[in-house]
């Protein structure tokens, strides 16, 4: 029995000698996470996705999900990859034994440019066949996905309101008018509605009419708002929008209107707001020219030709006389 156990230990220490070296399988990688180099971003822009793996790696296999309808790949910084379908798969393994072991890795996505609404996306990263330089060492795949949200829009610019009209307003008399607006590139609103306030003199009244063409509906801009109560969608690349009105003002007066694109989606919150001044019954009046003052350059011109002319009869008489003798 002694020799038995004798024999055991002699093996189970053989075994630990020759076994020193074995792989210690699926240790986990506590520090894997993942990360951007922008949250926002432009069309055209590109954005930087690192992969932090939290350990030298001498193999690995990442896979990022990504949105390919805002997005392109560009490149990665190692390996070997794929694209399919908004999938990128990127493979590494390091043949020099463990003296080109990775840490992490990256890669590059370009936000298409044709876009002009706002996109919230995300990349999702999973990981599988991580070992370590030497491949003594494995890890445990990655499969709950790392998730980083990013955000794709342009660059958007001001809404800017306009009222425009021709000559004079006379009171009681309905008047063409104009109102506008307009963006470069006009940030996207589901339920955008354009309205106006105004002031006026005491006991005056003031309508601004329009025709909506979407419901062959009059609308009163002052006092019901333009078109669908719950708003509408504006939103984009170079929009412009001229809204045909008539104005009728019952007196003589100032008046203001203030014009402004609310939120419906949002309180009502001011997207957009101008105001105006509207003065009916004020005649532009045609200056009258006067005359001018100081001396008019073309009189003393005048008067220099006519003394070269008299100097030269003078000379001439003097040469005919001259002759003469």
């Amino acid at each position: 029995m002694k020799k038995f156990i004798n024999i055991a230990i002699i093996i189970f220490i053989v075994f630990t000698f020759i076994f020193s070296g074995s792989v210690f399988a699926d240790e986990r990688l506590e520090s894997f996470n993942i990360d951007v180099n922008k949250t926002n971003v432009k069309p055209g822009e590109q954005v930087t996705l690192t992969v932090n793996f939290g350990a030298q790696l001498g193999a690995y296999t990442v896979t990022i999900d990504f949105d390919d309808d805002v997005f392109d790949f560009v490149s990665i910084d190692n390996g070997s990859h794929s694209v399919i379908d908004g999938k990128l798969k990127v493979v590494f393994s390091d043949s020099t034994g463990g003296n080109a072991t990775k840490d992490s890795m990256k890669a590059i996505f370009k936000a298409k440019e044709e876009l002009v609404t706002s996109n919230p996306t995300e990349f999702s990263v999973t990981a599988t066949g991580m070992a370590s330089g030497d491949t003594r060492t494995t890890y445990e795949d990655i499969s709950s996905a790392h998730v980083k949200e990013v955000i794709v829009e342009p660059e958007y610019k001001d809404y800017v309101l306009d009222l425009k009209y021709d000559g004079t307003i006379v009171a009681g008399q309905a008047k063409d008018m104009v109102i506008s607006f307009a963006s470069e590139m006009g940030k996207n609103y589901e339920k955008a509605r354009l309205i106006a306030v105004a002031t006026m003199p005491e006991g005056a009244t003031v309508e601004l009419v329009g025709r909506h063409e979407g419901d062959n509906t009059d609308y009163d801009i002052i006092k019901t708002g333009w078109g669908n109560p719950q708003g509408y969608a504006i939103g984009g690349k170079n929009i412009s929008q001229n809204l045909n009105f008539k104005g009728t003002f019952s007196q003589d007066g100032e008046y203001g209107i203030t014009l402004k694109l609310i939120d419906r989606s949002n309180s009502d919150a001011i997207i957009a707001q101008k105001d105006f001044k509207v003065v009916v019954g004020e005649t532009i009046e045609t200056p009258i020219v006067l005359p001018k003052t100081g001396i008019n350059i073309y009189i003393p011109i005048f008067f220099i030709l006519l003394g070269i002319i008299a100097i030269s009869v003078i000379f001439n008489r003097k040469n005919n006389k001259f002759n003469n003798y």
